[in-house]
This record gives structure tokens, C-alpha cells and sequence, in this order.
């Protein structure tokens, strides 16, 4: 009696046991050999970061963010790190198959890795704050098919930022609603465990930042939470809660600040800054006069050398720019979109169709040893090529957001929190991706573009399950 009163009880946590197990073994099994991989034009400045001494500022201010290249570190063999598979799909015909290359199986193996444990993370989380039953399974089953469909799971096997962008996230993702969710229902009374999910929490966002620097702009979006924790815990008088969020708070202000120090002293801005020199500048007279007057130094010879592309370098020959660019070019650059906020909204509906046409990595072609046909179409369902999305995500999360103020029961406020953070921080991810560097937008983009579609599945299973109560 008592095996069966415990089944009845705990089936559906059984039976996502086998959910897990069979979504691993198809993630593994389906995409060939796991320590194959691409390099790109960015794997050697990664490669090169990591020779930097561990923790030092040197490390922080190479050029790269130093997460990927701290992987690098981690798994450099004796012998270093042989690139010999690189592909540039800008330039036809460099795409070149996948393969083992001397160095960095460990390093792609633990990028699936990392991967796995991220997303199956996330799917325990939302499947134990979830009420029904049937949408618990079926939370677990879309997630898994989200996470390891080729739409994601092809990034893990391309030397670059983006399979640790994604694996963290949901790390970073999992950690939010888990915390949240506990954070409502304890109130006063927080318990040892939850401080050590804080902790890891904290220790995951550190990660997700340093990964890529566009990454850095979900802080403010955190700190907007904070902020209206704080009203709810001074609301409460609660005074270890109020401690606590202030620490939190001052972490999370630290944390800017030592990111943006660090990137603004480091060399990997300016390439970036050259190309939205060169795409949204140079070919306007009224803007390039705005940056004369902002002091940029400016000549017919200069403006062929910038237009010469970042790979030339040419303008680095001209110093008196080389010194105003390294003093004044992220700010101004900053202020002329502060500036023309319209242009800078419009250009991104402008070409927001363009980023969802596609949503495969472009560095190498599926074959039969890679994965099977089949896996591609089934991703194309849960990763949509719609902008539409954009509109669903704003939709869904007033509708949670209304709910939240109608019920203010303790897990339909946290979810509203979560979803009001995700959409929030997911805009700005955008903003900030397309605006940072005029080259390569469309892989730019999907640091928020991945979020985005997620954010739309969670947001229905949410809906759903708070309908079925």
C-alpha cells in the first residue's frame, strides 16, 4: 500500500527521470562525435586571452571577456591549442566540416556538458514551481526539445561566446525562478539553502556577464527588481531581508562597475566601435559632423582608412584619432544614440525580420554524422522565425503581470517578477547587441533572440498552469 500511495504521489517525478535520461541520451547520440568542433575569426583571441596570468587585470581587459577564454585556461594542454578547422561563412566557400582538432575536445566536450546540466537545471526548476501535473511534463518535454533541438545544440561545437551564452543563461534562468519562488514564500524566515542558491546564483550571472560584454546591460534590468523587492521587504519591515537586498543591490552595482572599467580599458570595444563607424556614420554628413564637434578628428585620408575595415587596421596610423577614440569614442558614440533615440528604436523594427530568417549557426553544414534531417524541422517549431514573437513575449507577460495584481498569490507575484525581468532584459539584450557592433548583427542578436522564444513557451506553460487550477 505504501508503494503504491507513493507512486500515485511521486509518478510524475518518476517518469521525468525518464524524460531526462532519454533527452541526454538523444542530445549525445544524435550529433556525432561530442569532441568534434569549428573554430571562427574569434577562437584565436580567445586562445590568446587565456595566456593571460589567471585573475590578473590583464586577463580582464584582453581582448575577449574572459569567461570563454577562462575555459581555455582550464583545459590548455602542454602542447596548446592547434587550430586547424576554421570556417568564415561572410566568405563563400570557407565553410570546412567539422573535426578533431589537437586541444579543444575537452574544451567542446565541456561545453555540452555545461550545456546538459544548464538546461536540465531548468527544466527541474520550472517542472517543481509548476501545480498541474500535465503541465509539468509537459514543461519538461518542450524545454528539452527547446534546449537540445539543433537550433541550440549546434553552438557547442563552435569555438565562441554563444554555447556558453545560452548554457549559463539557463543556469542563471533556473537559479532567478528558483529563487524567487523561495524568496515569496519564506518572507522573513530565509532559509541556509537559500543563501547558498544566492551564492550560486550570484557565482552563475558572474559568468553570464563576463561571457559576453552586451551581457552586462541585464544588471540595471536586475537591479530594477531589486528595487521593487526592496519596497516589498520595507513594506514588511523586514530587516534581514533589508540587509540582504542591500547587499545584493551593492554586488550587483560592483559588478557594473568593474565590467565596464574593465571593458573600457580593454582593447576589444574598438573594432566594434570602427564598424558602427563605418555603417552608421561615415555615410551621413550630419552625423559625422556631430562626432567633428564632439572632438573627433577627422580627414579625407582618415575616413579612407577607417573605411578600409577593421582586419587592415589603417587607422590605427593616425594617433591623434587612435587617442580620441580610446578617451572619448565609447561615450560619444553613446550620447549620439541617447541622442537620436527614434533613429535608434527604428532601425532595430526596421530590420527585425532579418534577425528571425534564420536561427541555425551558419559555421558548418548538418550531415548524417552530424544529426539527423528530421532534428532540424522539429527545432524550427520551438525556435520560430517570426518577429511576432517580440509581440507574444510584451502580450504575455501584461496578461501574467494583470493576473499578478487581480490574484497576489505568492507564485503567481514571483512568476510576474521573473517574466516582467525577462521581457525587460531581454529588450535591452536586444538594443544593445544590434548597436554594439554594425558587423555580424544577426549573431549578435541571438543572445537576446534565444531568450526571447523561450520567454514565449514559459509564458504559455505559466499561463496554462495558472488557468487549470
Amino acid at each position: 500500500m505504501k508503494m503504491i500511495n507513493w507512486f500515485k504521489h511521486n509518478w510524475d517525478k518518476l517518469l521525468l527521470i525518464f524524460v531526462f535520461a532519454g533527452a541526454v541520451f538523444i542530445r549525445v547520440k544524435t550529433y556525432g562525435n561530442p569532441f568534434a568542433s569549428i573554430g571562427m575569426n574569434d577562437t584565436p583571441g580567445y586562445i590568446e586571452s587565456a595566456q593571460q596570468p589567471l585573475l590578473s587585470w590583464q586577463f580582464f581587459t584582453s581582448q575577449r571577456p574572459p569567461t570563454v577564454p577562462f575555459l581555455y585556461k582550464i583545459f590548455q594542454p602542454q602542447s596548446g591549442y592547434e587550430l586547424k578547422a576554421v570556417s568564415s561563412p561572410a566568405a563563400i566557400g570557407k565553410r570546412v566540416p567539422l573535426s578533431i582538432q589537437p586541444g579543444f575536445t575537452s574544451v567542446v566536450f565541456s561545453q555540452m556538458l555545461l550545456s546538459i546540466l544548464g538546461w536540465c537545471l531548468l527544466v527541474w526548476v520550472v517542472f517543481k514551481n509548476l501545480k498541474s501535473r500535465p503541465i509539468r511534463l509537459a514543461a519538461a518535454l518542450l524545454i528539452l526539445f527547446f534546449a537540445f533541438s539543433p537550433q541550440l545544440a549546434d553552438w557547442d561545437m563552435v569555438l565562441s561566446s554563444e554555447s556558453l551564452t545560452f548554457s549559463l543563461f539557463a543556469f542563471v534562468l533556473a537559479l532567478t525562478i528558483e529563487l524567487t519562488h523561495r524568496l515569496t514564500r519564506q518572507g522573513a524566515a530565509i532559509s541556509p539553502f537559500t543563501w547558498v542558491l544566492f551564492g550560486l546564483w550570484f557565482l552563475s550571472f558572474i559568468f553570464w556577464v563576463f561571457t559576453r560584454d552586451a551581457n552586462a546591460y541585464m544588471i540595471p534590468v536586475t537591479l530594477i527588481l531589486l528595487v521593487v523587492w526592496l519596497y516589498f521587504v520595507l513594506r514588511n519591515k523586514n530587516k534581514r531581508g533589508l540587509i540582504g537586498t542591500g547587499l545584493v543591490i551593492i554586488f550587483m552595482a560592483a559588478l557594473l562597475f568593474f565590467q565596464q572599467t574593465t571593458m573600457n580599458q580593454s582593447t576589444r570595444w574598438e573594432k566594434p566601435f570602427i564598424a558602427n563607424l563605418i555603417g552608421n556614420v561615415l555615410h551621413y554628413e550630419s552625423r559625422l559632423e556631430y562626432f567633428v564637434k564632439q572632438g573627433m578628428p577627422y580627414s579625407e585620408d582618415l575616413g579612407k582608412a577607417i573605411r578600409g575595415g577593421v582586419r587592415k587596421d589603417d587607422y590605427t596610423n593616425f594617433p591623434e584619432f587612435m587617442t580620441w577614440m580610446k578617451s572619448k569614442g565609447v561615450s560619444t558614440y553613446t550620447r549620439f544614440l541617447m541622442n537620436n533615440p527614434f533613429w535608434a528604436a527604428w532601425v532595430i523594427f526596421r530590420d527585425k525580420d532579418g534577425f528571425f530568417v534564420t536561427n541555425l549557426q551558419p559555421y558548418f553544414s548538418a550531415d548524417s554524422n552530424t544529426r539527423p534531417a528530421w532534428f532540424e524541422t522539429v527545432g524550427n517549431m520551438f525556435h520560430p522565425l517570426s518577429s511576432v514573437i517580440i509581440l507574444i513575449d510584451l502580450l504575455l507577460t501584461g496578461v501574467i503581470l494583470l493576473v499578478a495584481l487581480h490574484r497576489p498569490e505568492k507564485d503567481i507575484v514571483a512568476w510576474a517578477l521573473i517574466f516582467g525581468w525577462l521581457f525587460l532584459g531581454e529588450i535591452l539584450l536586444l538594443f544593445v547587441s544590434y548597436h554594439g557592433d554594425f558587423y555580424s548583427q544577426n549573431r549578435h542578436v541571438l543572445a537576446a533572440l534565444v531568450p526571447m522564444r523561450l520567454s514565449m513557451w514559459l509564458l504559455i506553460i505559466t499561463i496554462s498552469d495558472i488557468a487549470l487550477r
